[in-house]
């Protein structure tokens, strides 16, 4: 195990299995794997020191997956479960408002619809980025990355999956030959990469035995498991940014078409499609190319939050939201008048109270000179109130150093 390896306790008591490298102050992103394989797909970008220079990386094993708990019953696998099992990392690692990286069907797994048998219901829909969405609060995650994901919903497999992927269903589901399950393993893994002969006979066989130790039923239960997007596609218009990563030579997903699907719904959607060793897992083929449009995205989205704070600390005038109204401002200074009046007139005394005064001369510069009477410093303090319940979602009262 990697040396800050941890086995979390989730809602339901299950263990699962995550680690992270780097300095939890920066902006953090949450790597999650694809079906039948776990958070060891991602050894070269966690064993490599440069990837985390910039950004703390976190990564777990998805519960049905690698070393983390496989229930026997499907009561294990519900949508809710999976978003626990996400929001009990995060905490554990104190991850700050984290970017979510799926990684294939990390972010894409079931929905009901596509019948590929007559007994057995497939689709693929966003997993954990959905659970999270559905089952969490709004500003859980800063922003999602599906690399070489499937995104939602059963029909859209159809048109943004390739016939490769499709093919391989029968066999990873099928309880009654082993070698056919152990050929169709192989098959699988070998379409990841952009050329299986380079891949290094020990990295193919553990990426194999990852597929191994992951039994037809464990699948059967992640990939019927019930589940609904439509949270997550609200946030999608919301603003929620997205950035979707994909090589141009992967053999199970049309990137271009998962753009084309995602459009609609996400209004703050990036792109990054690359061609040189564009694989299905081009972040072991090309982990540069992959990185880079990855931690650029990270860093953009979490520094919003940030230089709302530092502007707030310094006094700097900015604009006030218009959903931060008068009335919720108003209603906030009623709060504090009757609860932390007295509180408040001590903490102008200190150096909390200075920041609080300076939030309110450079977001309210007409009642300056109000705030400065000792007799209602609570109207400071009523301002931060307001102000940290509208911005929550950036982690601002959890802000690192200035750099």
């Amino acid at each position: 195990m990697a040396p800050n390896a941890q086995f979390i306790t989730s809602s339901d008591g299950s263990k699962i299995y995550a680690d992270a490298v780097g300095n939890p102050e920066k902006p953090s992103i949450v790597f999650i794997h694809g079906l039948a394989l776990s958070g060891a797909v991602f050894d070269n970008i966690f064993n490599n020191a440069k990837y985390s220079n910039d950004v703390y990386l976190v990564r777990y094993d998805m519960r049905g997956h690698g070393r983390s708990i496989k229930p026997e019953s499907a009561e294990g696998y519900t949508s809710k479960l999976y978003a626990d099992d996400f929001a009990a990392v995060v905490k554990a690692f104190n991850a700050k408002k984290p970017i979510l990286v799926g990684c294939s069907e990390s972010c894409a797994i079931t929905v009901d619809g596509l019948k590929l048998t007559a007994t057995i219901r497939y689709s693929l829909a966003g997993t954990v980025a959905a659970d999270i969405a559905t089952h969490l609060p709004e500003d859980t995650i800063s922003g999602i990355v599906y690399l070489a994901a499937l995104p939602y919903i059963g029909p859209v497999m159809q048109r943004v999956g390739k016939p490769t992927v499709l093919g391989f269903l029968p066999g990873l589901f099928c309880e009654d030959s082993v070698s056919m399950s152990v050929k169709t393993a192989v098959e699988f893994v070998d379409t990841l990469f952009i050329d299986p002969s380079a891949v290094p006979w020990e990295t193919k066989c553990l990426w194999i035995g990852m597929a191994a130790c992951q039994t037809p039923a464990h699948r059967k239960f992640v990939l019927t498991r019930s589940q609904d997007p439509a949270k997550l596609l609200e946030l999608g218009a919301k603003g929620l940014p997205l950035l979707v990563v994909n090589g141009t030579s992967d053999r199970q997903v049309d990137g271009a078409a998962v753009v084309s699907e995602m459009k609609p719904d996400f209004k703050n959607l990036e792109v990054a499609m690359i061609e040189k060793d564009g694989s299905h897992a081009v972040f072991y083929d090309n982990p540069d190319a992959t990185m880079d449009p990855i931690t650029k995205f990270a860093i953009k989205v979490q520094a919003k939050a940030l230089a709302f704070f530092r502007n707030f600390r310094n006094g700097v005038h900015v604009n006030v939201p218009s959903k931060l109204t008068t009335i919720q401002l108003r209603l906030c200074y009623v709060l504090a008048a009757f609860n932390f009046g007295k509180i408040c007139y001590d903490l102008a005394l200190d150096e909390l109270g200075q920041l609080v005064l300076n939030l309110v001369r450079g977001l309210l510069p007409r009642h300056a000179a109000f705030v400065h009477q000792a007799e209602v410093p609570f109207v400071a303090l009523a301002s931060a109130f307001g102000l940290f319940y509208r911005f929550r979602a950036y982690g601002l009262h959890e802000l690192p150093p200035d750099t």
